[in-house]
């Protein structure tokens, strides 16, 4: 990775740190699944990240609760539902996160929200919904010739099988 694309990459998780420091200073402490679906990561993701900053002495964690085996992971943003919606309508064909939000054409989509939508679908519970990610796959639209796509440690593509829809 060149320093060029390293420092947009530092910059991006600077972004989504300030973000969660944000979030906390407007709402007070919150759990980790409630900070997650307000900022429209995952429940993994949430919890690296919050690991991290606490490490670094920039938040500290007060809480720990049993996740209840009935319930399911944190709500989705509404852009995610709106990716995964288009998702089920083009089932089998795979999608970069770049040219995804470009094709769901919501404005003001936040690209940080599908990448980290991408990266929580890596989980098993995402393939038991229906969907797939694969680092660094293809893509239907650019087939990875975006500069960002084939650079970007993380780059991810997206899939439906077909399997079950987002409402």
């Amino acid at each position: 990775m060149n320093a060029r694309m390293e420092g947009s990459v530092n910059e991006w998780w600077s972004d989504l740190d300030d973000d969660l420091l944000a979030t906390l200073g407007a709402g007070g402490a919150m759990t980790p699944v409630e900070l997650g679906r307000r900022l429209g990561i995952s429940e993994a993701a949430i919890a690296s990240l919050v690991a991290m900053l606490a490490t670094e002495g920039r938040v500290r964690i007060c809480l720990v609760e049993r996740r209840d085996a009935t319930t399911s992971t944190a709500a989705l943003v509404p852009e995610a539902v709106v990716a995964l919606q288009f998702l089920d309508r083009r089932q089998g064909e795979w999608y970069c996160t770049d040219c995804l939000a470009d094709a769901v054409g919501i404005d003001g989509v936040d690209g940080r929200v599908l990448h980290l939508l991408a990266v929580s679908m890596s989980m098993r519970e995402a393939s038991e919904a229906g969907y797939r990610v694969k680092a660094g796959g293809p893509c239907t639209i650019c087939d990875g010739s975006r500069p960002r796509g084939r650079a970007l440690q993380g780059y991810q593509s997206v899939q439906s099988l077909g399997r079950a829809q987002v409402a």
